[in-house]
């Protein structure tokens, strides 16, 4: 699934101006309020687990170490300013540490520790400018004898969104006709079916997955009843969707709304063999691209 990051703005208010937090080794028991480690050594403390204080301007030193008390923290670093620390909350879950956190009165702002990437950039794929649907920035194209300008902003975000996550970790079934996965921006997207893969299993003619269809490695073509999934010229338009969905940010051709995804080619329907496109097709691609 796309990968959660807390918005920069909220980091800032966590932070504090001029404030920054160093990751630091969790000392001795729970409450106490040293600081003095490596910038290294927290890595014994998964980040998953650590917590972000923002505390109330004015809160004591007394009043911060009662917190830590109360809710049973390990500091790992306090920020420059004193009114931000990074924690662990021992013996709890994050979600409810978080949860009992947020209602203490000394507490301002209370959040997971969320590691920063730097955002995907697609503005370097030849064709991007072309792609207002991900980005309208008010640009003319030429359409036949016409020239045609988009309305800048009507869009997907789709620029603002790869800061966010490429959507990496998600499958995506293409049901429509096949897929070529030897396009550029295609090769490597094809989703693997973990059951028909490994220890040859790709190409032993068995269905070691129990689903009826032998070595679907990566879909399975419905019209065909085999797990050939391009069929030459009769698979442009699965191959169309497949690249607006996941073109991957290569320097070569356009980019997907979400170039991280993997991609189950689910074939049913072409525009040439009169045997193909049936309802009851369409009906098993669907089935299988919910597995």
């Amino acid at each position: 699934m796309l990968r959660h990051l807390l918005t920069a703005a909220v980091a800032a208010a966590l932070l504090g101006p001029g404030s920054t937090v160093t990751f630091a080794a969790a000392p001795s028991g729970p409450g106490s309020t040293s600081a003095s480690a490596s910038p290294t050594a927290s890595t014994a403390v998964p980040l998953a687990d650590q917590i972000l204080i923002r505390y109330r301007k004015g809160t004591t030193s007394a009043a911060r170490a009662r917190v830590g008390q109360a809710h049973g923290l390990t500091r790992l670093h306090p920020s420059a300013n004193g009114r931000t620390d990074l924690v662990v909350a021992r013996g709890q879950s994050r979600s409810v540490a978080l949860r009992q956190l947020a209602a203490d009165p000394d507490i301002e702002a209370v959040s997971r520790n969320y590691q920063r990437h730097l955002a995907d950039d697609p503005t370097g794929e030849p064709h991007f400018a072309k792609e207002w649907g991900l980005n309208n920035t008010g640009q003319s194209f030429q359409v036949g004898p016409n020239t045609v300008t988009g309305t800048a902003g009507v869009d997907i975000d789709g620029l603002q969104a790869l800061g966010v996550g490429d959507g990496a970790g998600v499958t995506v079934a293409v049901v429509d006709d096949g897929v070529d996965f030897s396009h550029p921006d295609l090769a490597g997207h094809e989703w693997t079916n973990p059951g028909e893969s490994g220890g040859g299993k790709e190409t032993n003619d068995i269905d070691d997955d129990g689903n009826g269809l032998v070595d679907d490695v990566h879909g399975w073509d419905f019209c065909n009843n085999n797990n050939t999934l391009h069929d030459g010229s009769q698979d442009q338009h699965g191959t169309h969707v497949a690249g607006t969905i996941a073109a991957s940010l290569n320097g070569v051709g356009t980019v997907g709304v979400a170039p991280g995804v993997k991609i189950m080619a689910v074939k049913f329907i072409d525009s040439i063999q009169g045997h193909c496109g049936t309802d009851d097709q369409a009906i098993a691609a669907i089935a299988e691209g919910e597995r």
